[in-house]
């Protein structure tokens, strides 16, 4: 994490900022990748796979949050 601030930080213009970001929680990362494998040519599938194993693991605590 601290790898992608420094990164954020050498962006100039703020939306690069909020671009660089948005990359790191669209890419495919391990977890996606461990969680159902498909062969390459069915690679872009990762991308809803991470979605929902993200808003699997957040929404909840959203929720609860809002509840306290």
């Amino acid at each position: 994490m601290e790898l992608t601030r420094f990164n954020a930080r050498l962006a100039e213009a703020p939306w690069d900022k909020v671009r660089h970001y948005a990359a790191l929680l669209r890419a495919p990362a391990e977890p996606d990748l461990a969680l159902v494998s498909l062969p390459p040519a069915l690679f872009p599938l990762y991308y809803p796979v991470r979605f929902a194993r993200l808003a699997a693991k957040y929404v909840p605590q959203v929720f609860r949050h809002r509840a306290d």
